[in-house]
């Protein structure tokens, strides 16, 4: 009389099923963590004023005259140029930072004391256009000291922010702004949703090997145990 043959007393159907399944498991998409790292740069709201014809170092920040300033004299908010670095390479999470994702947000945060004028101002990252026609800078009334933020990704595309980044020294984003306002804080944060999370993902193959092995190894002993009975 014939017998139903039971499928899965085959140790070799345990390891396919096994590996079908892990397999499965390993292509499923990791969930997405959110990178971000930041770079700041600060001087005084009210620098000593220059008249010598020399840049004005101000903290982080570096003030010359506009080709259109009437006079040499700097640091009073008027025909400006200021230029500063955005330094990445102090943040913890630099060296992680993963470069070949798209950017999600570039979140730009100013505090500055205005002038006259200031509705005209631009800034921008050194290479790429001027941001102009700033809506926090209509209509704001002189010598006004206000904080705003603008996310860049409105302005830039992600490889544009992610070429000044790489480029040139790694990590330094150059800024300039000008030119009827004094920056006393300037912050950059730079976003990617990393796949990963920065987490070391086992090689698939050498978990499934192991899996297989160990499937192997308690059926042949099950079947053993079973002779003997």
């Amino acid at each position: 009389m014939l017998q139903r043959q039971n499928t899965f007393a085959n140790p070799l159907c345990w390891v396919t099923a096994a590996f079908a399944v892990a397999t499965t498991v390993a292509t499923l998409p990791a969930e997405a963590i959110a990178a971000t790292i930041s770079a700041t740069a600060s001087g005084s709201m009210t620098p000593t004023i220059d008249e010598s014809g020399n840049p004005l170092i101000n903290g982080d920040f570096t003030i010359t005259p506009t080709a259109s300033a009437r006079n040499n004299r700097l640091g009073n908010a008027l025909d400006e140029i200021t230029t500063w670095d955005f330094d990445f390479t102090d943040d913890p999470n630099f060296s992680a930072f993963p470069t070949s994702e798209e950017l999600t947000s570039a979140l730009l945060t100013l505090t500055l004391r205005s002038s006259f004028n200031v509705s005209s101002d631009d800034v921008k990252i050194v290479g790429l256009p001027e941001i102009e026609d700033i809506d926090f800078l209509q209509g704001l009334a002189p010598r006004t000291v206000t904080t705003f933020t603008l996310d860049l990704l409105d302005y830039y595309s992600s490889s544009d922010i992610l070429d000044a980044f790489t480029s040139g020294v790694a990590g330094l984003i150059p800024m300039e702004y000008r030119d009827d306002a004094l920056i006393s804080f300037a912050q950059l944060d730079l976003t990617v949703d990393d796949a990963t999370g920065g987490a070391t993902v086992p090689e698939p193959t050498a978990t499934l090997s192991l899996l297989a092995i160990g499937i192997a190894g308690f059926f042949s002993k099950r079947q053993r145990q079973d002779r003997q009975a």
